[in-house]
């Protein structure tokens, strides 16, 4: 059968298996007819192993349910002696299924030269975690039954194996469970800083080697929470699109940048449209200066009812304050009114305002007279 070699990303950086291993190393065939394999179904079966005392001819007879459970087997078994692991070789077949997988020790292998140091550098180099460590696990999957079987068992080192109470400081080991990622948001609700969110995990688990992931893996858990979370611009537009669904007169409108990102964003509901057409003869236009959340500009169209209160025409979120941004924003605005220009626009002293003002409404005037000389005519 042919089968396509895949490299797992994290395997020997020249990407070559070692062939000639010392007498340590333990191959096994495919199982033996007349022994009888032990079977792993899940994590239940591998808890219950005594990993500390496990013999090589145990781990040559041992038959996974699948694969993530022969991962599962292998990280709990480094766990409980002081490494960690990552997959390295992963066989796929022509069709792509996945064949044979190899999982090896964290430190197996080397870190490539980086070309681009500086003849003094700023910070100190990394501290090198790889020193070529032959550990490592195979298993092979049985066409016939879908299990997989181990082929291959290599448990030399040749680093230091640190402490059972430190293993959760391995990365390989450093994960974080749903309680902790629940408490984290929950500490983020109350508005309390990331940075001092790991100082209250250290107290409640008495020290800080206890907790089981540094103050850097916390902060990257924060991130990826932020950008799994719906972006707040869609959480917005889908709030306005259902609003349109309950009020018929509601009015959004939006544009995107090239990245996708929201750029411009105007939404009016049914009753400030009905206010505007009572009472939009004089509309205030001003925007703040970044002083909101999100450091864009929030434009207000406003004015004043009959009881001298003052009233929403119209808002919206902009990028940035150029008088073509300002034009887009105007012309929108007219659009919700149905073409209703004010008399008198009151505003300050920002260039690009006025002159989208002057640009948008001087055509509104234009138009509106050749409309009255083309229905005089037509009276004529």
């Amino acid at each position: 059968m042919s089968m396509n070699e895949d490299d797992g990303g994290d395997g020997n950086e020249n990407g070559n298996e070692d062939e000639n291993l010392d007498n340590t190393n333990e191959e096994f065939d495919e199982h033996n007819p007349e022994e009888d394999p032990i079977t792993i179904d899940g994590l239940p079966n591998i808890l219950k192993l005594n990993m500390k005392n496990i013999s090589i001819e145990d781990v040559g007879r041992y038959d996974f349910l699948e694969l993530e459970t022969a991962h599962q087997f292998y990280s709990w078994y480094s766990r409980m002696n002081g490494f960690s692991v990552r997959k390295s070789k992963l066989v796929r077949s022509v069709k792509g299924e996945k064949l044979q997988q190899t999982f090896v020790c964290f430190n197996e292998g080397y870190r490539e030269a980086n070309e681009r140091t500086t003849p003094t550098p700023k910070r100190e180099p990394r501290r090198q975690s790889r020193c070529g460590c032959l550990a490592k696990f195979r298993v092979h999957v049985n066409i016939h039954t879908g299990r997989w079987y181990v082929t291959l068992f290599v448990d030399e080192h040749n680093h230091r194996l640190i402490e059972d109470k430190y293993c959760s400081t391995l990365p390989g080991h450093r994960k974080f469970t749903e309680a902790d990622i629940s408490q984290i948001q929950n500490f983020k609700k109350v508005g309390i800083r990331t940075c001092q969110v790991y100082g209250a995990f250290a107290n409640n688990s008495e020290r800080y080697g206890k907790i089981g992931f540094r103050r850097k893996d916390q902060y990257n858990q924060v991130a990826k929470q932020r950008h799994q979370r719906s972006p707040d611009a869609s959480t917005a537009l889908k709030f306005l699109r259902d609003l349109e669904t309950k009020d018929p007169m509601m009015f959004v409108r939006h544009t995107v940048d090239n990245e996708g990102r929201l750029k411009h964003l105007l939404w009016c509901d049914g009753e400030s449209i009905l206010n505007y057409k009572l009472f939009g003869e004089v509309v205030a236009f001003d925007a703040t200066y970044r002083n909101i959340k999100y450091m864009c500009p929030f434009v207000v169209f406003s004015g004043v009812n009959h009881h001298n209160q003052t009233i929403i025409f119209a808002t919206a979120l902009v990028s940035n304050e150029t008088e073509e941004t300002y034009v887009w924003l105007l012309e929108q605005m007219m659009e919700a009114m149905e073409g209703k220009a004010p008399t008198s626009v009151i505003t300050d002293d920002d260039l690009s305002m006025r002159n989208a003002i002057r640009n948008v409404f001087l055509e509104l005037i234009i138009a509106y007279v050749h409309g009255i000389c083309y229905a005089m005519q037509l009276a004529m």
